[in-house]
């Protein structure tokens, strides 16, 4: 019997002057989970990740990310590539990047730059 999944997102703002505002649970979910979690070390600059094959859930957790509270000792900049050549996205080094794909369409491999070297952790479904 093959794994399956479910990733769930969902957020609520407090405080607000009319109270609060909430969004989801949305809920992503798989047949045919791939489970694979890894500490990569990265160098400064462009580094390749290989993901599984098939994955359809990636989430990416910076340096400072550490639960149930972040860890701030990381001062430099981590950004999301396709591929070397790309200008990219910066995202946190302390908060959770969820990236999803539909079956069959995840890359292969995806880039992460960083201005200074550092360890993240991956998580696949």
């Amino acid at each position: 019997m093959a794994a399956s999944g479910t990733v769930t997102v969902q957020g609520n703002v407090m405080n607000l002057p009319t109270g609060a505002v909430s969004f989801g649970p949305l809920a992503s979910t798989t047949a045919a989970a791939v489970v694979s979690e890894q500490t990569i070390s990265l160098s400064s600059g462009n580094n390749t990740i290989t993901l599984p094959a098939n994955l359809t859930t990636l989430v990416l957790v910076g340096p400072n990310g550490a639960n149930p509270q972040p860890n701030p000792s990381y001062g430099g900049v981590l950004t999301l590539k396709g591929v070397n050549g790309d200008t990219g996205v910066v995202f946190s080094s302390k908060w959770p990047l969820v990236l999803q794909w539909d079956a069959g369409t995840s890359p292969s491999t995806i880039v992460v730059n960083a201005s200074v070297s550092c360890t993240i952790n991956t998580w696949s479904m």
